[in-house]
């Protein structure tokens, strides 16, 4: 996630604007389905096991026809490892989403921008316009919307 926010420095290189993150929420909502059948999703924020003795927790719902759609507002426990800051070298899995195409996805984080740090690690784009910020893509069917997307 620490690499999803970027600013182009050429049309294939872009650089991580972000020293650090924490996971403040997770919400989903469901498609609904066209023919009215239950749609579930769910939220499952991984544990470290042996750091903090946190758990794994699981929060899902089920929509119940069209007026009712499945949603779910997840926070990370405290003591999990999605409750805590992550660097820029974190290869932590900080949660799973399931959830049905075209569902929307809101998460919401904490962000400590870079200040004067050394822009390294570069990240490989495409087709982008130097000088212009930029959101990857969490998934394929995950897009981000009100910025530019690779």
């Amino acid at each position: 996630m620490l690499r999803s926010y970027l600013i182009a420095t050429t049309s294939t290189i872009g650089y991580s604007l972000l020293s650090c993150i924490k996971v403040k929420r997770v919400e989903v909502w469901g498609a609904i389905a066209s023919d009215l059948s239950p749609v579930t999703v769910s939220v499952e924020f991984n544990s470290d096991g042996v750091e903090t003795g946190a758990r794994k927790t699981t929060h899902s719902d089920s929509s119940m026809g069209a007026s009712s759609p499945a949603f779910v507002s997840a926070k990370p426990v405290k003591d999990s490892i999605a409750g805590k800051w992550q660097g820029e070298n974190s290869t932590q899995n900080l949660f799973l989403i399931t959830c049905s195409t075209n569902s929307i996805v809101d998460i919401h984080l904490t962000l400590v921008f870079k200040n004067d740090e050394d822009p390294s690690g570069s990240v490989g784009i495409s087709g982008a316009v130097a000088g212009k910020l930029y959101c990857r893509k969490a998934a394929t069917y995950l897009l981000p919307v009100g910025r530019a997307y690779l």
